[in-house]
C-alpha cells in the first residue's frame, strides 16, 4: 500500500468550497537507458482546487525542498506583519505543448478595520485559487511545510555496477 503525507485544508469561498492540499511527492527519472544514477527526488506538491469546478482548473505545482522551506519562511514573514503584506515564491515556468506556463505561489496578509486574515494563492494562465484561512491554519500549514522541506530533501541514487 502506497502512503503519502498530505494536509487538507478547505475553505468556503462565496458559494465553493475551495481548498489547498500540502503533500510529500517525488520526481522519477523515467528514462533508465539515460544512464543517469538519479533515481528519485523528493518534492513537496501544492494542489489548489475548487470543488464546485472541474478538475481542469485545480492548479497543481510541485516544490523542490528548499522553495517548500522559503514558502515557510515567507508564511511566518506574513504572519508577524501589523499590516496587509503579500509575498511571492519565484514563478514556475514550464513549456506544454509549445506554450510557456507559468505558476505563482503567493502568501498573504489581509487588514480591513478590525478584522484581519491570511490566504495561499496561486494563479497560472487565468486561473486562480485563493485560499483563505485563521492564523492558526496558516501557520499550521507553514509548519507542515517545514516538515516537509526536511524529509523531502533526499535524492535516491543507484549504486554499485
Amino acid at each position: 500500500m502506497c502512503k503519502r503525507r498530505i494536509l487538507p485544508i478547505y475553505a468556503k469561498s462565496r458559494d465553493a468550497i475551495v481548498g489547498v492540499e500540502v503533500a510529500e511527492a517525488f520526481k522519477t527519472n523515467k528514462d533508465p537507458a539515460a544512464n543517469d544514477p538519479l533515481r528519485a527526488e523528493g518534492r513537496v506538491s501544492l494542489r489548489f482546487f475548487n470543488c464546485g469546478m472541474s478538475k481542469e482548473t485545480q492548479i497543481l505545482t510541485m516544490l523542490e525542498p528548499w522553495e517548500a522551506f522559503d514558502l515557510f519562511l515567507k508564511m511566518y514573514e506574513v504572519a508577524r506583519a501589523e499590516k496587509s503584506t503579500e509575498l511571492k515564491l519565484a514563478p514556475h515556468k514550464y513549456i506544454k505543448a509549445g506554450e510557456e506556463i507559468m505558476t505563482t505561489v503567493s502568501v498573504e496578509k489581509w487588514v480591513k478595520e478590525n478584522r484581519s486574515g491570511y490566504a495561499l494563492k496561486a494563479v497560472r494562465k487565468g486561473q486562480s485559487h485563493s485560499i483563505s484561512m485563521d492564523k492558526a491554519h496558516f501557520l499550521h500549514a507553514a509548519e507542515f511545510l517545514k516538515f516537509l522541506s526536511t524529509i523531502q530533501s533526499y535524492q535516491d541514487v543507484a549504486i554499485g555496477g
